[in-house]
């Protein structure tokens, strides 16, 4: 939260259901099958992704 500013606090809610817990993203698998490499990284994309957030 300290990058956007906000004093907003994060809650944890549970899982969310079993999807949550079935469903776990490999960036390594990606990589091998796909050659995918993510272009950001997760702190430069919530840095972009806040003010979209913010204006809606």
């Amino acid at each position: 939260m300290a990058r956007s500013g906000s004093a907003s606090r994060i809650t944890l809610l549970g899982s969310g259901g079993p999807d949550v817990r079935t469903r776990r993203p490999n960036l390594a698998k990606a990589r091998t099958l796909l050659g995918y490499q993510p272009r950001v990284t997760v702190a430069e994309g919530i840095v972009k992704l806040l003010p979209v957030r913010t204006q809606t």
